[in-house]
């Protein structure tokens, strides 16, 4: 029951975590006695949603979500409790210069706590939505960022979007995501990094490699053959012709070479050696488990070409009798290779 003046906020939340942005809206006390809402709503979407709340005694009405703000900057309200008594709280910081950051915070019944922050700018396009997760003793269990950004340029991670980061977080062990979306909100692609990867001065002369997830098994796939550089404040732009429409990760240039190791090491040839007769073939099969996306090219060649030829797909054919070594030449999306041998004897034809 409304007796006076005042701004109800609501959020859904589910299993103990923040499923909607928080949408505000004013009912103002009439003089003749009735209460009527001011048609103000106002709420925050970090991906372009739409959030509504309704009233028992006005009808309902509902807020599509644009600038993260509430209508009370710097106010905190405490929504009605569901059964698990979890306790909710938001605050909205409106700063000099355009910037909106909604802070909303659940403290579950355990003392656990999972906050998201939003930030926006409508003026530089900043759209950040930081989530944090807390347990009973106020130890950071995970942290996570997303940076949203709408266009088809290359893909650009700011200094001062790392700084609101960590600020909101309270760690530089986020796992930050920048998304590139369409008008229409379809992502283009997806860039992952750690900040303490891109703010540790160790890494910041290194150079920085992409790598491409697959979306389907989650396997990584060395593609890059361009570095990033890193600048001082952590600041990192990647050039878009070197990017598809897909799902990448940005790490440094030792975890790309201990990746493409571990590739390597995976692409063997099913068999050292092989015995056939003249005018008779064989393949140079690889073991089953390679995956070929990871793969540019893939060379054939034979040491004596007397004895044996080899196609282009890998099929050997005896010549005359004698003993010599097909070679397979593996070379990777980002440039690296690796030189697999058979050695393959000939027998004469009965």
């Amino acid at each position: 029951t409304l007796t006076e003046t005042t701004t109800i906020q609501a959020i859904a939340i589910e299993d103990g975590h923040i499923m909607s942005d928080v949408v505000g809206m004013t009912f103002t006390k009439e003089s003749s006695g009735g209460s009527s809402s001011d048609g103000g709503a106002s709420g925050g979407s970090s991906s372009g949603g739409s959030s509504s709340g309704s009233s028992s005694d006005s009808g309902s009405s509902s807020g599509s979500s644009s600038s993260g703000g509430s209508t009370d900057s710097g106010s905190e309200t405490a929504p009605p409790q569901d059964d698990n008594k979890d306790k909710t709280t938001t605050k909205t910081e409106t700063r000099e210069d355009g910037t909106v950051v909604t802070t909303t915070e659940i403290r579950a019944e355990d003392g656990s706590v999972q906050i998201r922050t939003e930030i926006r700018n409508e003026k530089t396009g900043m759209n950040i939505v930081v989530n944090v997760s807390k347990n009973a003793k106020g130890k950071i269990t995970s942290a996570t960022a997303e940076i949203l950004d709408r266009g088809f340029g290359n893909v650009k991670i700011s200094g001062e979007a790392l700084s609101e980061i960590v600020k909101a977080a309270g760690t530089k062990n986020v796992k930050t995501t920048i998304k590139m979306l369409t008008k229409n909100d379809w992502v283009i692609r997806e860039v992952t990094v750690n900040v303490n990867t891109l703010l540790k001065r160790t890494v910041r002369p290194k150079k920085m490699k992409i790598i491409e997830i697959d979306p389907e098994t989650g396997e990584k796939l060395v593609v890059s053959k361009m570095p990033f550089r890193v600048a001082a404040d952590g600041s990192v732009e990647l050039d878009h012709n070197e990017l598809g429409h897909g799902i990448y990760e940005l790490v440094t240039a030792d975890e790309e070479e201990a990746l493409t190791k571990q590739i390597l090491r995976s692409i063997k040839a099913t068999k050292q050696s092989a015995t056939i007769r003249e005018k008779q073939g064989t393949y140079f099969w690889f073991e089953k488990g390679v995956n070929w996306f990871n793969v540019d090219k893939v060379t054939f060649s034979v040491l004596d070409p007397d004895v044996a030829r080899v196609s282009s797909n890998g099929r050997i054919t005896g010549l005359k009798p004698g003993k010599t070594v097909v070679k397979a030449v593996v070379r990777l999306q980002n440039g690296r290779s690796k030189v697999i041998r058979m050695t393959v004897t000939v027998n004469e034809k009965k």
